[in-house]
């Protein structure tokens, strides 16, 4: 639990890489946080025109946020979420998809070619992110 923070996992995926994936268990739905791919850092730290695909819950709401190194931004609001749902995000043959309870809500349609990583953006203060999976095969 951190209050204005970021993390970032050291396993990379991109496109190719079908069938790979991260989820979380939705455990508060008053908290404020993002999580899901990203590239948000380069080599040297600085925030550079990142490529991500997360979603953010914030008062119970389900956001997708997107955006990639050209500049492109792109935010939906795709329904609200209840404690203890599932929520992934897979690189599938489709693109990015986006699940609740391993229902299909939402599929990008952004396209990148760069590596991505697992990211997460904590701003509520006591946040917990629970359950947190990240696909191995």
């Amino acid at each position: 639990t951190w209050e204005d923070s970021y993390l970032e996992g050291v396993k990379q995926f991109n496109f190719s890489d079908t069938s790979k994936w991260v989820s979380f268990t939705v455990n508060d739905t008053t908290s404020n946080f993002l999580f899901g791919f990203g590239n948000s850092l380069n080599d040297t730290m600085d925030i550079v025109n990142p490529t991500t695909y997360k979603v953010q819950v914030l008062n119970r709401e389900l956001i997708v946020t997107e955006s990639d190194n050209d500049g492109f931004y792109n935010r939906i609001s795709i329904g609200t979420v209840a404690t203890n749902d599932k929520i992934k995000i897979a690189i599938t043959k489709k693109g990015i998809e986006y699940f609740v309870n391993d229902v299909s809500i939402y599929t990008s349609k952004l396209f990148s070619d760069a590596v991505l990583k697992t990211e997460a953006h904590i701003y509520s203060s006591g946040t917990t992110i629970k359950n947190i999976r990240v696909s191995h095969n």
